[in-house]
């Protein structure tokens, strides 16, 4: 008797401070209560906070990274111009792709465009000091180098006079492909390609691919569109890229292009691409990557506000007398029910902050390992915790409740 009066003393003391402080204080020492609550059963915390952490963390990292992809799609697209449509044409039943001269000529024909490139895409074997290895050669104008945006690493890229010139630029990865043990690719050697030698005058600096790129720069071999022919045996080309003017709509070229070349070549397959509809076609992967995310977040989330009532439902049990005492001093229902639900969104939100710390270390490592710049989306820390905060309050209302109906009577004749 002597211990249970000396609580029903203490808890009526702090119920008169409670009520004597502004409602700052009386939260401050709400969550101070809380925390220490919290704090007495370690292990049956930890437990609930992980479910809110994963729920949390996927979030953040869903959203970092769907930021950070949408940043990088608009550098790729930046790099090639958004003013630039890619052209692939298939070939004829007898094996010919696309007469070059069609695009050529393509400014006379469409009103709007402003620059064409032609490229020849095939495979030929290619060989410095070792073994040939099949590689992709690709032949095009000077202004083809230009539309892809290409970075010079050594030497320099394909001119005008190079026309009848058997000269080559190699991408990054065809260098160290034909490196040898002390004897790197450099400008100036020979390589052979298919039965005729090249000299090789420049070398790639690594190029980020994009929707918007023709062929893997990186892995290919440029030569002058005129010598293709005859050193892959592949007649025509089969893609090409056309710059517009910028002031006009991409869809509206896109489809004059294709009406264009398909009267011109009615054999040959033609499609058009332009960075609108492919930026439409990454939004819809997006969103469907997105809504998976989210499932798995929201179902951690879930899981862990599962835990969060149980853990609360558990603390109301263990509490029973506490409760019958705060009633008899004078606590109303709405006291104890405000009581369990700090305790429940403390709860949640600690988890949250750490499960935005987890998100944006995963978002970190991602774009480490796809070599993105990592950009850190700021709205996502409010729904992180915002989240959490909703979490808590869900799954800790019914543990409130039903603390806050429980019979004082009864409550203090509890074990």
């Amino acid at each position: 008797m002597a211990e249970l009066s000396a609580i029903s003393h203490r808890l009526r003391r702090i119920a008169l401070m409670i009520r004597g402080l502004p409602s700052k204080s009386a939260i401050t020492h709400l969550v101070s209560e809380a925390v220490s609550n919290l704090l007495a059963h370690k292990q049956r915390t930890l437990l609930a906070l992980l479910g809110i952490v994963i729920g949390t963390a996927s979030v953040i990292a869903m959203l970092s990274i769907g930021h950070m992809a949408q940043l990088e799609a608009i550098g790729m697209f930046r790099a090639v111009g958004v003013n630039t449509l890619l052209v692939n044409a298939g070939q004829t039943q007898l094996g010919i792709g696309l007469d070059p001269s069609l695009i050529t000529i393509l400014p006379e024909r469409v009103s709007g465009v402003t620059l064409t490139a032609p490229i020849a895409i095939a495979q030929a074997p290619v060989a410095n000091f070792g073994p040939e290895t099949n590689i992709v050669v690709a032949g095009l104008p000077p202004a083809g180098q230009s539309l892809l945006g290409l970075g010079l690493g050594e030497g320099r890229l394909l001119t005008s006079f190079d026309t009848n010139n058997h000269v080559a630029v190699i991408g990054a990865e065809v260098a160290i492909k034909l490196s040898t043990p002390g004897r790197p690719a450099v400008p100036g050697q020979t390589l052979r390609v298919g039965k005729y030698v090249y000299t090789i005058v420049g070398i790639l600096k690594p190029v980020t691919l994009s929707f918007m790129t023709a062929l893997d720069v990186n892995n290919a071999v440029l030569i002058p569109l005129s010598l293709s022919a005859g050193t892959t045996g592949q007649s025509g080309v089969n893609a090409a890229f056309i710059r517009f003017d910028p002031t006009l709509d991409a869809d509206d070229m896109s489809r004059r292009v294709t009406e264009d070349l398909t009267r011109q070549a009615p054999e040959n397959s033609i499609n058009v691409q332009s960075p609108k509809q492919l930026i439409a076609a990454m939004k819809k992967q997006k969103a469907v990557q997105s809504q998976l995310l989210a499932a798995i977040g929201g179902i951690s989330l879930l899981v862990g506000g599962i835990g969060v009532m149980n853990v609360m439902l558990m603390s109301v049990m263990e509490r029973k007398r506490e409760i019958g005492l705060r009633m008899a001093i004078g606590a109303a229902p709405k006291d104890i029910q405000g009581m369990f639900l700090t305790e429940a969104v403390v709860l949640t939100l600690t988890g949250g902050v750490i499960g935005i710390a987890l998100g944006l270390v995963i978002s970190f490592v991602a774009a480490s390992l796809w070599a993105w710049e990592f950009s850190l989306a700021l709205y996502t820390l409010p729904v992180g915790l915002g989240l959490s905060a909703f979490a808590g309050i869900v799954f800790g209302f019914f543990p409130a409740l039903k603390a806050s109906h429980l019979n004082p009577i009864e409550a203090l004749r509890a074990d």
